[in-house]
């Protein structure tokens, strides 16, 4: 039996009725303990990682994950599905998170100065600017595996209509074609962030045996297709059981 959950942040603007919220930080550290696990599952059974990335526990963890937003697919209450979301910019505050460490870690300069670029120039226009990472689901719960499973369509409409609640602008993801997720995020809306002096779209670049691109979604500009999934699967995001953290 599935459920659904939202691991949020006490500072999120969510309304849902109280018996569908819990307060509670051990349960909340709980879930994302199972989160991380299911990360470090998939990562070294696929070989995009090796071991020494992993948590003595088999936990595959990042820094920003206690200030972050986690949405999480249960099937009998283990964890088959999770993606994360993380404000980069609220007002005038920008901060790191996966995608520019990532970018940093690479040596990806001129791709690290876009990115900058277009979050201080989005900052400046008062958007609001979240990035989706860690887009993880099992691999029987993979549509190409199970025609069946539509884990990965629930959790970007759970992702999506929370960020539209908490009048989210611009969205940006880093994605690989292993997962054949290119044509997926594209009919979404997602755009390949484009050179800010060349003029051109970014080339990729390669993270393991994965090659990689840098995009963006603004939030008004998402396709049909995109808004019409999310209308299918929205009842799901209401009837989502929410943890918050509390401070």
């Amino acid at each position: 039996m599935f459920e659904y959950l939202i691991l949020d942040q006490p500072d999120s603007k969510i309304k849902r009725d109280a018996a569908q919220v819990i307060q509670d930080n051990d349960l909340w550290d709980r879930y994302l303990r199972d989160i991380c696990l299911l990360r470090g599952k998939v990562y070294i059974n696929e070989g995009l990682y090796t071991g020494e990335i992993l948590t003595g526990d088999g936990q595959f963890k990042e820094e920003w994950d206690t200030d972050s937003v986690h949405f999480a697919v249960l099937d009998n209450r283990k964890v088959v599905g999770s993606v994360r979301l993380t404000f980069l910019q609220q007002g005038e505050t920008i901060r790191s998170a996966e995608i520019s460490n990532f970018l940093k870690k690479f040596n990806l300069q001129r791709h690290t100065d876009t990115f900058n670029y277009l979050l201080s120039n989005l900052s400046k226009r008062g958007r609001k600017v979240i990035e989706a990472s860690r887009l993880i689901v099992e691999e029987e719960y993979r549509r190409f595996k199970n025609i069946h499973s539509q884990v990965s369509l629930v959790l970007f409409t759970m992702f999506y209509s929370y960020a539209m609640e908490n009048g989210v602008n611009d969205g940006f993801i880093i994605q690989g074609n292993k997962y054949r997720t290119s044509d997926i995020y594209e009919r979404m809306g997602f755009r390949i962030v484009r050179d800010i002096e060349a003029n051109i779209t970014l080339e990729p670049f390669f993270d393991a045996d994965d090659i990689c691109q840098l995009m963006h979604l603004e939030y008004e500009c998402a396709t049909q297709l995109y808004l019409r999934y999310i209308k299918k699967f929205k009842p799901i995001y209401h009837k989502a059981k929410i943890i918050k953290r509390v401070v």
